[in-house]
């Protein structure tokens, strides 16, 4: 793979976004490479070609899956080469302590993700969504009486008094975290100590049994799958409930393990029968680890 010069990502700076961005950067070695912001998951995935990886946001514990990313691997051809899995740390902060405070507020995504601890210490707040949680920070650096739910990196940039240092929700007795994809053009090479592979199967058929068909015969060669992800199949036409579906299957398993390439032979041999069907490997990853280099 020809060195990338850009790490485009979900900006604005001071956000969790942006901290992937730079473990991507400081595990992938490319020092050299410039971080680009964008305003939407479509941008940053238009932005990916040679020269150029995205880092977008794929799966969250509490919130799932991030449908607009996975899209990106089959609608746009991008290709998965790294996962760097984030520690999501809300604090609360405030531009000063008060005894009351009138609004809460942050990213959609974040709101959702420490509902708990806003109904619990702020119950009688309004809660206000914003475009990043970075705008959130901003907003509380520039109006008493608001608590702004962001990194810490962000509150202490701007100054903040922290008044929660972990406002996140937990689940199934685990912390926050997110899962983010780096993605590439399609003609990439896998990177070295990839050890889990994305399949997209999207057999044009809507029929009992599909999707038991498809994991028959990864279960068959012992491949476990980590992650099972449905979304509208790029090569089906219709409109319907019952239109065909694409399965997006995170295997435990490298993306030249001979079983990933006998199962995906497998299931075109299952679907044989069927006009059209697309069945191949979206991503074959490492996961990096959040580096020195992030700032919070």
């Amino acid at each position: 793979m020809t060195a990338p010069t850009t790490i485009a990502y979900l900006g604005p700076a001071g956000t969790f976004s942006e901290q992937a961005a730079l473990a991507v950067r400081n595990g992938l070695g490319l020092a050299d490479a410039a971080l680009a912001t964008e305003a939407s998951i479509r941008r940053v995935a238009s932005r990916v070609e040679p020269g150029t990886l995205g880092v977008l946001p794929a799966y969250n514990l509490l919130e799932g899956a991030v449908q607009e990313t996975l899209d990106a691997l089959f609608y746009d051809r991008l290709h998965a080469i790294a996962m760097v899995r984030a520690p999501i740390i809300f604090v609360a902060a405030t531009k000063e302590p008060a005894d009351r405070y009138h609004t809460v507020c942050s990213h959609p995504k974040a709101l959702g993700q420490c509902d708990g601890s806003i109904r619990r210490e702020h119950p009688d707040a309004n809660v206000v969504p914003t475009a990043s949680t970075a705008a959130a920070a901003e907003r509380a650096a520039a109006e008493p009486g608001v608590v702004a739910l962001c990194s810490a990196s962000a509150a202490a940039s701007r100054r903040l008094h922290v008044l929660n240092d972990d406002a996140g929700d937990r689940r199934y007795g685990r912390a926050n975290t997110t899962e983010f994809l780096v993605l590439a053009d399609r003609d990439v090479s896998v990177i070295d100590g990839a050890d889990r592979t994305i399949l997209l199967a999207a057999p044009e058929v809507d029929r009992p049994g599909v999707l038991r068909d498809i994991l028959d015969e990864c279960a068959g060669r012992g491949l476990n799958v980590a992650k099972l992800h449905v979304r509208p199949s790029p090569i089906g036409v219709g409109h319907d409930a019952d239109a065909p579906q694409a399965f997006l299957l995170e295997l435990v398993a490298a993306p030249d393990d001979p079983a990933v390439a006998d199962a995906a032979s497998a299931i075109v041999a299952r679907f044989s029968g069927v006009a059209t069907s697309l069945v191949r490997v979206v991503g074959g990853y490492p996961s990096i680890g959040l580096g020195s280099e992030h700032p919070g």
